[in-house]
């Protein structure tokens, strides 16, 4: 099995909170570039649903649901809180995850009463993957993203998220003794929608690496990449540009798999962000992190001045899909 997620460097402590463990070839992503939420994917929606524990509210407001994911932000409030509703740190004497009073311990996602921890299957590459991140604009504002498991592969039996259906976040947080339960409506809206089946396909050696479908709408673009000949256990980046050079944030929750699809063959899901954007084409730019110990295969990532991960990058894989 070689499953690879793209996570926080706390991915212990995502784990935890989300009731899964995350297997396989786990790598770590710049702590930056998961914590930090761009404007353009905050909406400016009203609370649907709230709840008071302690006299600490918790409600969801801003869901979006397009089809390529669910989004959906937690919003807390209350007196007395310290630190980010996300905020977790590992203490290595305890050896145990410490969070402050009103920090997100737990959560559990429900899609018309049924656990996205088993929905499509318990193995964690036929069910929904499921991020968050703290909002740029709020301490106390979390965004949520859940996307369904249909990019890991190609079999009929990957269960897509429904067009409507109810959703139903159960969430814990420190010091609260009592759970949240918030019960949302969800509808798909996805504005203008760009369905793309470009099968591009480029080498690199013995690696083939092929865009095989993407889906544009007004909110998101998602992106499946088909990978074969990658050896086992070693790590490719893959970094998204648009026309103007620009590189498109991620959404989060991108993964992929080997497990749905023939030996040696990976399935990458990318979700992007690129609401709000005039993009007319999207380059994807594969790379190979740079450890920092020189000539090492696994280990941590050689980090730059900016402490973002240092990349060889692949131009022979190098492709371009016009959008527009």
């Amino acid at each position: 099995m070689n499953t690879i997620y793209k996570v926080m460097s706390t991915t212990v402590m995502i784990g935890s909170i989300l009731g899964v463990t995350v297997c396989g070839g786990a790598h770590a992503a710049p702590v930056n570039a998961i914590q930090s939420v761009s404007a353009s994917v905050q909406p400016k929606h009203n609370t649907i649903q709230s709840e008071t524990h302690q006299n600490i509210s918790l409600g969801i407001s801003g869901v979006i649901y397009d089809g390529n994911a669910l989004r959906f932000e937690v919003v807390r409030k209350g007196t007395g809180l310290s630190g980010r509703i996300t905020d977790s740190k590992w203490d290595e004497q305890k050896q145990e995850v410490i969070r402050e009073k009103g920090a997100i311990s737990s959560v559990e996602l429900f899609i018309n009463g049924v656990s996205a921890n088993t929905y499509g299957g318990s193995e964690l590459w036929k069910r929904p993957a499921i991020s968050f991140r703290t909002a740029d604009s709020s301490p106390d504002k979390a965004l949520f993203s859940m996307a369904d498991a249909t990019y890991l592969g190609e079999q009929a039996s990957l269960k897509a998220l429904p067009e409507q259906f109810n959703l139903t976040a159960k969430i814990k947080l420190e010091g609260v003794n009592d759970p949240y339960t918030l019960n949302v409506p969800v509808q798909k809206n996805a504005g203008k929608t760009i369905q793309l089946k470009p099968n591009l396909t480029k080498k690199s050696g013995d690696v083939a690496m092929t865009l095989k479908k993407a889906s544009m709408t007004s909110y998101s673009t998602r992106m499946q990449l088909i990978v074969k000949g990658q050896k086992p256990g070693s790590a490719m980046l893959y970094d998204f540009l648009d026309d103007q050079g620009n590189l498109i944030e991620r959404l989060g929750g991108e993964r992929g798999t080997d497990e749905n699809g023939a030996k040696g063959m990976m399935y990458y899901d990318f979700l992007l962000d690129t609401q709000g954007k005039d993009i007319k084409s999207i380059t994807i730019k594969p790379s190979k992190p740079v450890f920092a110990e020189p000539g090492a295969a696994t280990g941590q990532f050689k980090l730059d001045d900016k402490g973002e991960v240092v990349k060889e990058y692949i131009k022979d894989l190098e492709m371009t899909v016009q959008v527009k």
